[in-house]
């Protein structure tokens, strides 16, 4: 006789078969391009590694491209967001249907709050220029809690796609201020790369002093990550992410601002960086240093829109090119319009040829919709990309989760039978991009 409890565990491990069969396959089998490809990225250095991509006035040009955008906001001239374009956006979000914490549907009268905290106040209203004291989540409604996509019948959507994550925004960097939540917990705010709400406290507004001092310069760019910011008593201040930029004092040290706690005003106070964590702003942009900056987010967790502090695609390739200078807008769509050359009309075996023949390693970037890579140069014959990506599509409406930043081959997976070799990278691939030609703001 089979004893009860054997029984039960039966009944469970049944149950739990065919919960698992009704949900979208997420599988974590080995991919041959992560076993195979050396993943430190130096491995793929040219032959003239030293050789700046950026000399004389090029640099100077990208660095005030660069310089002249990060601080957009606080310039008279900023455009701000258009008011009704930014609330049918919000009512869009809040109509949606999508998960929450407990891949639940969220409640409709949950989604109806956020909307009307985002809408009670008039739009605008403060209109005030800023700075972010803490690295912040840039939310499309203000709420820190998620509104993950629905799941699909692919395997896509659900955790981590959460609707309304929009980016980050790192210690340092220019915002304007428009206006806020009834509460005041949240602050609707304008960067040089994309607007959304924060959380309040993780912003002050900026005087004209303090502006004077930051937009002075000399700069550091931030490179560990994330590097841990004291100030002179040795008291933890903040984390502050690759790509972030502060000014530089006489003495080496960097700025940090923090909110007075008289005025909320936004004050600099020195913080003294740990050695080889930044460099002087602009690094030169040479092979090396680009592989040596790269190294340093290889195997790091993907993250959709910046959510938990990680970085998806298309922040991978900002972040990499911040510390030279060179302005990379945020998503992968808008960065897809820098200067470059259309691949779409050509064969998948050409767009590689074409790759290898006109794109510069380390210099150039590979889109394709919703996708942005870094090109590393030719390896074995074939054109080797880095990226932070999500998953690989299966014929049988499954996914192989990657998850993380890694060096491929624009067909990672073609040794395996389960992948469609007609939803590869290579045949997605759309255009090739050259950020380091640069392009006056309009």
């Amino acid at each position: 006789m089979v004893p009860c409890r054997s029984f039960r565990t039966l009944f469970w491990l049944l149950l739990a078969a065919s919960l698992l069969g009704a949900l979208p396959c997420l599988a974590q089998e080995p991919v041959a391009d992560l076993e195979r490809l050396p993943q430190d990225v130096r491995t793929y250095l040219p032959p003239d590694p030293d050789r700046p991509l950026l000399e004389g006035a090029a640099r100077e040009e990208a660095t005030a491209r660069f310089l002249k955008r990060h601080f957009s906001p606080w310039a008279p001239d900023f455009p701000l967001p258009d008011a009704a374009k930014a609330r049918k956006g919000w009512q869009d979000l809040a109509g949606s249907e999508g998960l929450g914490e407990n891949r639940r549907p969220v409640p409709a009268s949950l989604r109806r709050s956020w909307l009307e905290a985002a809408c009670a106040a008039p739009f605008g209203e403060e209109n005030r220029c800023g700075v972010v004291l803490l690295p912040a989540d840039l939310r499309l409604l203000p709420t820190s809690r998620a509104l993950f996509e629905p799941l699909t019948r692919d395997g896509g959507g659900g955790y981590p796609f959460d609707q309304l994550q929009n980016s980050t925004l790192k210690p340092g960097e220019a915002v304007r201020l428009l206006h806020r939540t009834p509460d005041g917990a949240w602050a609707f705010v304008a960067a040089g790369t994309a607007s959304g709400w924060v959380e309040s406290s993780r912003v002050a507004p900026a005087d004209e002093a303090f502006r004077s001092r930051w937009l002075a310069g000399p700069y550091l760019a931030v490179l560990d990550d994330p590097t841990a910011l004291k100030d002179e008593t040795g008291r933890f201040r903040c984390l502050a992410p690759l790509g972030t930029l502060l000014p530089r004092t006489p003495d080496g040290a960097a700025l940090i601002p923090v909110a007075d706690e008289a005025t909320g005003l936004a004050r600099g106070i020195p913080v003294h960086l740990p050695e080889g964590s930044a460099a002087p702003f602009p690094l030169e942009a040479t092979p090396r240093n680009l592989a040596e900056t790269a190294n340093r987010l290889v195997g790091q967790t993907y993250g959709w829109g910046g959510s938990f502090g990680l970085r998806d695609c298309s922040a991978t390739t900002r972040d990499l090119f911040l510390p030279f200078g060179v302005w990379v807008p945020r998503n992968s769509g808008e960065q897809a319009k820098l200067p470059g050359r259309d691949l779409a009309s050509l064969s998948p075996v050409d767009r590689e040829a074409s790759l290898m023949r006109e794109g510069v390693p380390f210099a150039t970037l590979v889109h394709m919709k919703g996708h942005i890579l870094l090109y590393l140069g030719p390896y074995e014959g074939r054109p080797l990309v880095l990226h932070n990506f999500w998953s690989l599509r299966t014929r049988d409406t499954g996914r192989i989760l990657v998850g993380r930043c890694a060096v491929t081959t624009l067909t990672p997976g073609a040794e395996r039978r389960d992948l469609d070799p007609e939803k590869s990278l290579l045949h997605r691939v759309r255009r090739m991009v050259f950020p380091l030609e640069g392009r006056d703001l309009p």
